[in-house]
């Protein structure tokens, strides 16, 4: 009778330690197939979608138009007109004819104005600066409009018998020591800018209502 040779117990245990190895090394390929990478699929795809996020981000950024400043820099007979806020008048009216003497019916407007003794009917804003304003123009009558007056708050009561004229604001030239009427009378020094919409001389006094200076704003393109 064969008898077989006894089984070495060590070699048994090496066996089936290295059986139980095999199976843990195929769970862990068929758990984790990118091995030590660090990246499922899905965090794979996860970081390709952030990646593309930022750079679709960077490329908004990047192509967003900034807004730009547009400034009118055209000048008039060589100067820049300025922006002149709107005005709000009290005063008194007056018609003018453009076809009878000037100076008188001017010196008729500003008797008028003197005698209306605005400064004890209405609240000014600024008793030292008196404005006549010619509006109104009418080419074909040839009449133009009169009005002289201070300028009062937008809610300042203006009682009834007072002239009320809202001036609107815009390009002006401002011409120091010059008028109105003298501009007028020779518009090719502006080309064709005049608007002949408003426009006004400013007339600065001092404290006993003197003038000290004078100033002609002529409405402009």
């Amino acid at each position: 009778m064969t008898v077989l040779p006894k089984r070495n117990p060590f070699l048994l245990a090496l066996y089936f330690l290295a059986v139980v190895m095999m199976f843990v090394f195929i769970a862990w390929i068929i758990l984790y197939p990118y091995g030590d990478t660090g990246y499922t699929g899905t965090a794979v795809s996860q970081h390709i979608q952030d990646v593309s996020k930022q750079k679709t981000a960077t490329a908004t950024v990047t192509q967003t138009p900034r807004p730009s400043l547009t400034v009118n820099t055209h000048t008039v007979a060589g100067q820049l007109p300025e922006q002149r806020q709107p005005l709000r008048l009290a005063g008194t009216h007056l018609q003018l004819n453009l076809q009878r003497p000037l100076q008188t019916q001017i010196d008729t407007a500003w008797q008028r104005f003197i005698d209306t003794d605005l400064l004890s009917k209405v609240e000014i804003t600024n008793s030292t600066q008196v404005y006549a304003v010619y509006h109104g123009y009418n080419q074909q009558a040839q009449i133009v409009q009169m009005t002289i007056g201070y300028v009062v708050n937008e809610r300042g009561y203006v009682p009834a018998g007072i002239d009320l004229l809202e001036v609107s604001g815009g390009r002006y030239l401002r011409l120091t020591g010059e008028n109105v009427f003298d501009n007028w009378s020779n518009p090719q020094r502006f080309g064709d800018a005049l608007t002949f919409n408003a426009d006004y001389e400013l007339y600065l006094l001092n404290e006993n209502y003197q003038v000290l200076n004078q100033v002609a704003f002529l409405a402009v393109k």
